[in-house]
């Protein structure tokens, strides 16, 4: 449960004139101090959220920047190595990435784009059809290493 929707859930009781006890915790919303350890627990678990958010991206940046595999779809742009965890690139891949991006900069729409891909007979990762969504997200990671 979020933080806001803790404190909505705190809010309104108070609002109610009506308690939160738990059987399981010890939580009575009754008494002042009650209310307060509600509300202190929403903003850690708020907290951890974040961190296990904050740790999450960051590992997956250092991942990334380091050409290793995160997941089981290999991206556009490179191929996996012997190993099975490295990246390696694939020139016309990267040279694909490379228009999409002079292109993208230019002010060509994710449409145009994808249809100029199509027209170049440039294939996609899995052969199928070039959509703005595809290319969204191949330009999104290319941000991601840039960062």
């Amino acid at each position: 449960m979020l933080r806001t929707d803790t404190l909505a859930l705190a809010e309104e009781l108070e609002r109610c004139n009506a308690n939160l006890a738990s059987l399981s915790e010890n939580l009575d919303t009754s008494s002042a101090m009650g209310r307060m350890f509600f509300k202190l627990m929403s903003v850690l678990a708020e907290f951890e959220r974040d961190q296990l958010s904050e740790r999450t991206t960051n590992a997956m940046t250092h991942l990334r920047k380091h050409n290793r595999r995160i997941s089981s779809r290999i991206p556009f742009g490179y191929t996996l190595s012997a190993d099975g965890e490295t990246l390696l690139p694939v020139a016309s891949e990267q040279a694909a990435i490379q228009t999409m991006a002079t292109r993208r900069n230019a002010g060509m729409t994710l449409g145009g784009i994808a249809r100029s891909m199509e027209a170049a007979g440039v294939a996609t990762k899995q052969g199928g059809k070039w959509t703005p969504k595809t290319i969204l997200a191949i330009l999104r990671r290319q941000e991601k290493l840039a960062a």
